[in-house]
């Protein structure tokens, strides 16, 4: 008698926390507390937020980057991957929870066109990023990483003349026509050194100097080609976000006429110059 009341009161205990537990925990205040989470990298708070089949997944082959360490020291790997984002401490501006069943709903944030599904486990709201097929629809790294934040990141790479990190935030089709202009120039360089009888000793190395003239020209064929970067305010600001299907959106901001195609690649956002760029 005595061991089923234990048995009892540690069930009733049990069951009282987990109802505790789900009377403060809302799809809403899940995400907000998720959003936090990243924003300060706690890894540890991150984890505790994602649903059961997340954990799998990381727990999963699938997942494993080196096998001396655990799949959630990779997950840790990960979050010291994230961006430092202008909308960092920032609370969500949620537009719309959409309920798809009793335990699943999906939530829209203002400027950002992927959806957050939250699923319930045991009375408590958990973040999923995974699809209907079980697979990840978005990383760590980007599902907080908005059209709005990469504009932020390329006006600074355009400020910066840096056209390597522009080449990070453009489509893989639109990346690898720029790379091959950059390998041209590294081929005619390297051909022009090893012709030159005072660098025959070098046998057509590649110096600084060299490089940054490559870089010079690589950033240059960029803002030829995609005339409107450079019109990118101080302080930007987008006036419309019009969502095209789900993997791409098209983006306008202030004092710019042209507006920016953005597709969803590998989980994210790339900027895509389709007829833009002249081949």
């Amino acid at each position: 008698m005595k061991k089923i009341f234990c048995l009892n009161y540690f069930c009733l205990v049990f069951l009282s926390i987990i109802f505790l537990a789900g009377c403060g925990s809302t799809p809403e205040s899940t995400l907000q507390e998720f959003k936090k989470a990243i924003d300060s990298k706690n890894g540890n708070k991150i984890w505790s937020l994602l649903s059961s089949k997340d954990h799998k997944i990381y727990n999963s082959e699938y997942m494993a980057l080196d096998k001396k360490n655990s799949n959630k020291q990779n997950f840790m790997m990960f979050v010291e991957m994230l961006d430092d984002l202008p909308n960092a401490g920032k609370p969500l501006e949620i537009e719309s929870v959409t309920e798809k069943s009793k335990n699943k709903v999906v939530i829209f944030v203002k400027n950002n066109p992927s959806g957050f599904t939250l699923v319930k486990e045991y009375g408590v709201w958990k973040v999923s990023m995974l699809g209907e097929d079980g697979l990840p629809t978005t990383t760590i790294c980007d599902c907080f990483t908005t059209p709005e934040d990469i504009l932020w990141i390329l006006k600074k790479a355009v400020d910066s003349k840096d056209g390597h990190k522009i080449l990070r935030f453009l489509s893989s089709k639109d990346e690898t026509y720029y790379i091959k202009y950059y390998n041209e120039i590294f081929d005619k360089e390297k051909l022009n050194l090893s012709k030159n009888s005072d660098n025959a000793k070098n046998k057509g190395v590649i110096g600084k100097e060299v490089i940054k003239k490559m870089d010079e020209a690589l950033f240059a064929k960029i803002m030829k080609d995609i005339s409107y970067l450079p019109d990118l305010g101080k302080e930007l600001k987008i006036k419309n976000l019009t969502k095209k299907t789900e993997d791409k959106v098209l983006v306008f901001i202030e004092d710019n006429q042209e507006p920016f195609t953005f597709v969803k690649e590998h989980f994210a956002w790339k900027i895509s110059l389709n007829k833009k760029v002249k081949n």
